[in-house]
């Protein structure tokens, strides 16, 4: 995995003076980290071999959930298993299918969203930030991601009704991108009230009185209706995933205040959908963790479901460095972070059954 890794990581560096072309880069760098994970070995990650078994049962039981079925997953989901199933006949074909479909929309969206000069930074930190590590794993919810963010653009010329649309399709891979359909709902209200960025204090303020309103009653109801979120209940009733710190409070104090910050400084409305998606994915995550006393192992996997907007926030912040040495400095950061941050991954892996490859 490693190996695998270092490529991913290196290859999205060495690519950017080879290929100085930006659609053939997103097109082979991509297309790469697309066929190895589509190909892994089905004991790669922990829940890859679930998908394996669960692909034949979906086959003989059909798209509709039964009473007796133990694949509780969303409909959508079921249904491409049913056709890997039946039409192909080929639970690999799921794994690479899945794969194909999810980094293609994700090179899509890092496409339209990095900019002319800085496309390779967006590249190191989708790698950096652990979404290649990841998809060998959660690859699902990725794919419910990376059809979610490119819904999400739509609000950039307020059409809401396209994002929600796209969104509502993802949640029928995975039910937690139903929490960024709700995200929509506070940035609807919150851009009749902020007419510039600079509000973002308004922004702020508001969107939490609302959070804290919702968020007031999410303990008790998740306590008196544990059966809605089916599988993810291991993650809220024991104790092994509820965890104490975990870096949550500090990880989501963080992010709200380089957001607050950078949206005071940063004019163009367009990126205000990033800005605003990182307010609210903040204090929700404080809020959470507020509620449960506890960095529960359920809110740390939806973080992913917010790194992408803190990786476009970073190239904004690049692209406004006007100092040359500035902007070198700052990618070298950024690719040090990164490069770090997908070593600790790497390790953190060798400890699961990432290992076994091919």
């Amino acid at each position: 995995m490693y190996i695998w890794g270092c490529c991913a990581f290196i290859g999205a560096i060495i690519l950017n003076f080879m290929i100085p072309n930006k659609k053939c880069y997103f097109f082979v760098l991509f297309l790469f980290m697309a066929i190895v994970v589509g190909i892994r070995d089905f004991y790669t990650g922990t829940d890859t071999l679930m998908y394996y078994s669960f692909v034949d049962v979906v086959a003989r039981e059909g798209i509709v959930l039964s009473d007796q079925s133990n694949v509780n997953m969303e409909i959508g989901f079921r249904t491409l298993m049913f056709i890997c199933g039946t039409v192909l006949d080929s639970p690999q074909s799921l794994i690479f299918i899945s794969s194909i479909i999810t980094y293609a929309l994700f090179a899509r969206y890092l496409y339209k969203n990095s900019g002319q000069r800085y496309y390779y930074i967006a590249a190191i930190l989708f790698i950096g930030m652990g979404f290649f590590i990841e998809s060998m794993n959660t690859m699902r919810q990725l794919l419910a991601l990376s059809i979610a963010v490119n819904g999400l653009d739509y609000l950039k010329s307020n059409q809401y009704i396209k994002a929600i649309i796209i969104l509502v399709i993802s949640s029928l891979i995975h039910s937690s991108m139903a929490l960024l359909i709700t995200l929509i709902a506070f940035y609807i209200i919150a851009n009749k009230f902020v007419k510039k960025d600079g509000n973002s204090i308004v922004m702020l303020i508001g969107t939490f009185l609302l959070m804290a309103l919702i968020g007031v009653n999410i303990s008790n109801f998740i306590n008196n209706n544990i059966e809605l979120i089916g599988n993810y209940a291991v993650y809220y009733t024991r104790m092994e995933y509820a965890t104490t710190g975990s870096g949550g409070w500090s990880r989501a104090i963080f992010i709200l205040f380089v957001t607050i910050v950078f949206s005071f400084f940063y004019t163009d409305r367009r990126n205000r959908v990033y800005n605003m998606m990182l307010i609210l994915a903040s204090e929700f995550a404080l809020i959470s963790i507020y509620l449960t006393n506890t960095w529960m192992f359920i809110f740390y996997r939806l973080y992913y479901e917010f790194y992408i907007f803190v990786l476009i926030m970073l190239i904004n912040i690049l692209q406004k460095i006007r100092s040359p040495i500035g902007c070198i400095c700052f990618q070298l950061l950024i690719i040090l972070i990164s490069g770090a941050n997908m070593y600790k991954q790497l390790n953190d892996a060798s400890d699961t059954n990432y290992n076994v490859f091919f």
